[in-house]
């Protein structure tokens, strides 16, 4: 009788194995509160990647202090980053 285990390595090739490894490799260290950065370049993958777990699994909240509501967006709940003047007055 096989176990879930060999019936997992048996339907999966190598690259999707590496792959299911990085994701719970991500939420593991999302759970450790560590920043997006580090946990990209520990694993090797982008800022984007580990982003986009984080919003499916909902493991973190969603800090909106740098970002404003888009009003003609207000209703779908999209905000977009506050960006600072590229020059200085006074």
């Amino acid at each position: 009788m096989f176990s879930f285990k060999d019936y997992l390595l048996k339907l999966l090739t190598n690259k999707e194995l590496r792959v299911l490894k990085k994701r719970f490799t991500i939420v593991q260290l999302l759970k450790s509160n560590l920043t997006y950065r580090k946990i990209a370049q520990k694993i090797g993958i982008s800022t984007t990647t580990v982003v986009r777990l984080n919003k499916r699994l909902k493991i973190r909240k969603f800090k909106k202090k740098n970002y404003i509501k888009k009003p003609a967006l207000a209703s779908k709940n999209i905000y977009i980053k506050k960006q600072k003047l590229p020059w200085k007055i006074g």
